[in-house]
C-alpha cells in the first residue's frame, strides 16, 4: 500500500478539483500563522528550528528527512522526496506485511513521525512560501495568458484570485487544460487558512 508522507499545508484552491481543503472562498489575502500557537502544538525537535520563527531550506530539509527516516524505523519503506509545488516537498511510502495486523501496527507507527518531526515546521514553510501580493500581481499576466488558452479569455488584467477562481469554477469543473495552468503556477493559486492549519 503505497501512502503520502504529507500532504501540502497551503491551500491550492485548485489543486485537485473545484476546492481544496477547508477553505470555503478563496481570498487574496491570507490569515497570519499564530506562531505561538505553532510552539505550543510541537515537538522538541521541532520547537528546536521553530524557535525563531524562521524555517530555513536546510532546517525544512533536515524535518523531512527525521521524518523519513522515522518511517523506515517504523517498518515502512520511504519512497524519493518531491515537490508537490508552493516550494514544499514530501515522500510517499509503502508498507509490506505479512498480514493486516502487521500492515495497520507498521502504519500506526509511521502516522506518528509526521506530527513528531515534521508537520509544524511544514505549516511554517509552506505559510512562508506564500507569495506576497506584490509576487502575486507580478505572477498574474502569466497564469492569465495561460488561461486564455484554455478559452478563459473574459478576465480582466487586474483580476484577483477570487476572480480568477471564480471564473475556472464557472462551467462546475476543471477541464485537463485549465489544470495543467494551476499545476504550473501552484504559487499563484495558493492561499492560507488558519482553519486548515488545524486540519
Amino acid at each position: 500500500m503505497k501512502i503520502r508522507s504529507a500532504p501540502g499545508f497551503a491551500i491550492t484552491v485548485l489543486a485537485a478539483g473545484l476546492l481544496t481543503a477547508c477553505s470555503t472562498q478563496p481570498v487574496a489575502t491570507h490569515d497570519k500563522l499564530d506562531l505561538t500557537q505553532l510552539l505550543d502544538d510541537s515537538s522538541e525537535f521541532q520547537r528546536d528550528i521553530l524557535t525563531d520563527g524562521d524555517v530555513t531550506a536546510a532546517e525544512y530539509e533536515r524535518a523531512l528527512l527525521a521524518h523519513s527516516d522515522c518511517v523506515a524505523d517504523a517498518g515502512a519503506v520511504p519512497g524519493e522526496i518531491y515537490e508537490i509545488g508552493n516550494g514544499e516537498l514530501t515522500f510517499d511510502y509503502e508498507v509490506f506485511a505479512a498480514n493486516d495486523d502487521a500492515r495497520i501496527e507498521i502504519e500506526t507507527r509511521a502516522e506518528k513521525c509526521r506530527p513528531e518531526y515534521f508537520e509544524q515546521v511544514g505549516l511554517l514553510w509552506a505559510y512562508q512560501q506564500l507569495l506576497t501580493p506584490a509576487e502575486r500581481d507580478h505572477a498574474r499576466p502569466k497564469v492569465l495568458a495561460c488561461l486564455a488558452k484554455t478559452g478563459l479569455t473574459k478576465l480582466p488584467d487586474d483580476a484577483d484570485l477570487e476572480t480568477v477562481v471564480s471564473a475556472i469554477r464557472e462551467d462546475g469543473e476543471v477541464s485537463e487544460e485549465e489544470q495543467a495552468c494551476i499545476n504550473s503556477n501552484v504559487a499563484f493559486f495558493s492561499t492560507w487558512s488558519n482553519d486548515h492549519a488545524e486540519h
